[in-house]
Parts: C-alpha cells; sequence; structure tokens
C-alpha cells in the first residue's frame, strides 16, 4: 500500500473513533430533543412546536424582505408598548401615559434623506426606534447606512441612544455604529414566549401567526432541520447534536420563569 493510501485508511479510522466517542453523548441529546419538544408541545397546546412544521420549502421565505415585512405585521398587532419594546431589548420606560397602555405600530421602507428605513417603531407620529433586519452575520451584511440612520433618529430625539437595533444572525461585536446586536435566535425565544402567553389570553389567531414566524426563522435563519426534529421524533435518527435541545431548553426555561399574567392588549 502506497503511502497515500496508508494516510487515507489512517484518516478513516480516526474518523469512525470520533464518531464512536460522540455516539452515546448524541444519543442522549435525540432523547433530549425528543423529550424537551414535549414539554414545549404542552405550553403551545393546541398548537404544535414550531419545528414540528415544514417551513423550509416556502420560497419567498428565502428573502429578506419577507421577513422585514411580516414582522413588521406583527408589532403592528401586538401593539403595546409593553409587549413590543421588550421584544427588541428596548427600554418601556415612559410606555404608560396617564395609567393607560401606550400603543405602537411599525412602518416598513420609511424613506429619508439618503436611504429607507428597514423597520421603523412609531408612537403616534413619533419614530421610537429604528431596526435594520439582516439575516446574514453582521460581518457579512451592508451597514454602510447605519451612522445615517443614526443621525436622522437623533433629529428628532436627541439622542439615539438605546433606540437603535440591528437584526441579524450572529457577530462578534455588541454593536455596530451605535446599532445593538440582536440576534434572531434571540428574538424567536421571546416571540415563543409571548405566543405561549397569547395562548393563555385566548388571542389564537395572533398566536398562530408568531409561531409560524418563529418556525420560518429558525429553520430558513437559523437553520434549524425541520427533517432532523421529524426523524429524530419517529426514531429514526438516534443521534442529534445538542443545538436544538439547548435552544428548546432556554425556552421552557424562560417560560418556567416568565410572568404568568398577561394582560389583554388594548382595544
Amino acid at each position: 500500500m502506497s503511502p497515500e493510501r496508508r494516510l487515507y485508511a489512517v484518516d478513516w479510522c480516526a474518523v469512525k473513533e470520533l464518531i464512536d466517542a460522540a455516539r452515546p453523548m448524541m444519543e442522549y441529546e435525540a432523547k433530549r430533543l425528543r423529550r424537551l419538544l414535549g414539554v414545549s408541545n404542552r405550553f403551545l397546546r393546541p398548537f404544535a412546536d414550531p419545528l414540528c412544521t415544514d417551513f423550509g420549502a416556502i420560497r419567498f421565505l428565502r428573502n429578506e424582505m419577507a421577513y422585514s415585512d411580516w414582522l413588521a405585521w406583527l408589532v403592528d398587532q401586538l401593539g403595546r408598548a409593553d409587549v413590543v419594546l421588550p421584544l427588541f431589548g428596548l427600554e418601556t420606560t415612559g410606555s404608560k401615559a396617564e395609567g393607560r397602555i401606550e400603543i405602537l405600530r411599525a412602518d416598513r421602507e420609511s424613506e429619508i434623506a439618503k436611504g429607507r428605513l428597514d423597520l421603523r417603531i412609531m408612537r403616534g407620529k413619533e419614530p421610537l426606534a429604528i431596526v435594520e433586519v439582516k439575516l446574514d452575520k453582521a460581518e457579512r451584511a451592508d451597514l454602510g447606512s447605519l451612522a445615517t440612520y443614526q443621525r436622522w433618529l437623533e433629529k428628532f430625539r436627541g439622542s439615539a441612544a438605546g433606540r437603535l437595533v440591528l437584526l441579524a444572525d450572529g457577530g462578534e461585536k455588541a454593536a455596530y455604529k451605535g446599532f445593538r446586536l440582536l440576534t434572531w435566535r434571540d428574538l424567536c425565544l421571546r416571540l415563543r414566549r409571548a405566543s405561549s402567553r397569547l395562548i393563555r389570553d385566548k388571542e389564537m389567531t395572533l398566536a398562530a401567526m408568531l409561531l409560524a414566524f418563529v418556525g420560518a426563522v429558525e429553520q430558513n435563519v437559523l437553520r434549524f432541520s425541520y427533517a432532523l426534529v421529524k426523524r429524530t421524533v419517529e426514531k429514526i435518527n438516534p443521534t442529534v447534536s445538542s443545538d436544538i435541545p439547548d435552544y428548546l431548553a432556554k425556552f421552557i426555561e424562560g417560560e418556567s420563569d416568565a410572568d404568568s399574567t398577561w394582560n389583554k392588549r388594548a382595544a
């Protein structure tokens, strides 16, 4: 056997040893995934966990604009400042006026000088926050307009500090040109918790739309595999990594700790 062929054989032996060593842990994670999905399904009853529905085959969900439009619609439907602002990690101070809950709306593709705002959160005629939406990692996205958007918001509020959000698939820094990074992963976890509370309050249509959006993001942006989840639930696939189980555990732990009260949205 030539030296090259011997090296090839040794490499495959090493790979097999690594797989065999990792198998018990991956089998444990498969069992953990099935258990956590069962708990999540109970939290979201009468709906199932969004990972149990295939959102990967819908072609328009590969377009960044589709996610921005859908997210803006959800913000409009949720409406309440004390509900919407925490989703984006924004301060809720001043979200109540004279004992009444303030209602927010979201504008899409708002034209300003030298650009368009992906998502502008409004309180009446006052711009409250800007969310820049990217499906990629922050380092791979075009962020050239962020400084312009910051200056625009400062014209209305005096300071844009804490009111600028970059929604992306991740990033190496906490902030980019004044925009605080919010990952799709964290937003989805918050939307999951919001949807379970809406279910408890019989807001079924809106809860379903939130969960559909979450499922679309989880499978198309976060790249959680519906097929893998399906095979694991059916015990066809005996091994998985810890990524999806760890994610579901964060949702369940957060839901268990969450405030059980959820006031009705203002009419």
